[in-house]
């Protein structure tokens, strides 16, 4: 048997509006703050070296969109049903 090691990042996007005024967000997308804006580029900083082979998502593909750009473009696949494990 093939010994296969999976390393796993959970991430949370930056803080939004609906964060900022304890609004229940669910599923739904709002607009970054001026403090989440930051903080999603910081994650991006963190992340963007580290050579994807795929990405699993169960976000919408929304945020994808405004997301900063990848020297490599990775496959994103989304999942709802993983909404379940959040």
């Amino acid at each position: 048997m093939k010994n296969i090691m999976l390393t796993v990042y959970v991430t949370r996007h930056g803080e939004t509006e609906w964060n900022k005024e304890k609004r229940m967000q669910g599923h739904l997308d709002s607009d970054l703050t001026g403090k989440g804006k930051p903080e999603a580029l910081l994650l991006g900083e963190k992340l963007k070296d580290i050579n994807f082979k795929r990405i699993n998502s169960w976000q919408s593909d929304i945020p994808y969109g405004r997301a900063g750009k990848r020297k490599k473009p990775v496959p994103i696949e989304t999942d709802k049903r993983l909404w379940r494990l959040i």
